[in-house]
């Protein structure tokens, strides 16, 4: 269960990135969608731990 956090960890830390070389190379329209989905992304993964640990 742990290697799927690492993979998953891994996936966003790649992703985000990447969005911010598409942004320093002034892409704009491509980064904004990736910083998005990788918000979303965290959050989702965030509440799952918490639904785990917590119970509620």
């Amino acid at each position: 269960m742990l290697q799927k956090w690492w993979v998953l960890g891994l996936l966003a830390v790649v992703s985000f990135a990447f969005a911010v070389f598409a942004f320093l190379n002034g892409r704009l329209v491509i980064p904004a969608l990736l910083i998005l989905a990788g918000t979303g992304f965290v959050i989702s993964a965030t509440a799952t731990v918490i639904k785990q640990r917590g119970g509620r």
